[in-house]
C-alpha cells in the first residue's frame, strides 16, 4: 500500500466533534458527515508530507479554536495493516508514535512531533470503506 503525503487532525477535535460542539456553536454529527459529505480540497493547514492513502477523499475540514484541526475522509484501503502502516509512515516522517494495547485495539494512532502535539489518526471500518479522522493540534508558541 502506498500512502501519499498530506495532513490530519487532533484528539481534542475528535472529543469536541463527539460532544457535538463545532466552531461558532455549530453542531457536528460525525456519522452524518461521512454519509452525506462531498469531496473537498485538502486543507492548507495539512502538512504536505503528512501520509494519507492514495485514494483518500477528504469530506470535512474543521477548526476548533486557534490551533486544533480535524480532517475527515474515506479510503478503500483494506483495514488489515492500515494501523501499522500509519504508525510506520508517521515515524518515518519524524513523528513520535505512542502505541499501547488500548490505542491499537481502538485503531487510534496517537502521535506528537514536527510542531504538533496530542494528535491522532482514528481508523473506522465502515464496511466497504475506512473512514479516517485526522486530528492535529499545534504546539503552543
Amino acid at each position: 500500500m502506498t500512502i501519499r503525503p498530506f495532513l490530519v487532525i487532533a484528539p481534542i477535535a475528535l472529543t469536541l466533534a463527539a460532544c457535538g460542539g463545532g466552531e461558532a456553536g455549530e453542531s457536528v454529527d460525525a456519522d452524518s458527515d461521512a454519509q452525506s459529505a462531498e469531496s473537498i480540497p485538502m486543507p492548507d493547514w495539512l502538512p504536505e508530507d503528512f501520509p494519507v492513502p492514495d485514494d483518500f477523499i477528504a469530506e470535512s475540514d474543521r477548526q476548533f479554536g486557534a490551533s486544533t484541526y480535524m480532517l475527515r475522509g474515506r479510503t478503500a484501503t483494506p483495514l488489515e495493516g492500515l494501523y501499522e502502516q500509519y504508525a510506520e509512515d508517521l515515524t518515518v516522517q519524524g513523528f513520535e508514535v505512542r502505541q499501547t494495547p488500548e490505542l491499537v485495539e481502538q485503531d487510534l494512532v496517537f502521535f506528537n512531533g514536527n510542531g504538533w502535539e496530542d494528535s491522532t489518526v482514528r481508523i473506522i471500518d465502515s464496511g466497504d470503506h475506512r473512514t479516517l479522522e485526522i486530528g492535529l493540534s499545534r504546539v503552543p508558541s
